[in-house]
């Protein structure tokens, strides 16, 4: 009885199994593919301080625009003053 319940699941697990094991016959070509998947790395110049606040204060903008209070907020509190200081938000 269960042999007979399986036994329709039986081609389709040969499939799988079957997929399976050519993905990982084939890894190293997989993993060489992967790398031009990535999109590119920037290589400019990073952007000024002033250049960093005129995107912020747009996106504050479109923001406020937007009637999100809340997003205003956040960028007010964690966002301005990593530009202010040149770190990374917290």
């Amino acid at each position: 009885m269960p042999f007979e319940q399986w036994s329709a699941y039986l081609p389709v697990a040969a499939v799988v199994v079957g997929l399976v094991l050519v993905a990982w016959s084939e890894r190293a070509r997989i993993q060489s593919w992967l790398p031009d998947a990535a999109p590119a790395k920037q290589t400019g110049s990073p952007l000024t301080p002033a250049d960093r606040f005129d995107k912020f204060y747009a996106l504050r903008n479109w923001c406020e625009q937007a009637g999100a209070a809340e997003a205003v907020k956040a960028m007010d509190s964690a966002v301005l003053p990593a530009i202010v200081q040149g770190g990374k938000p917290s």
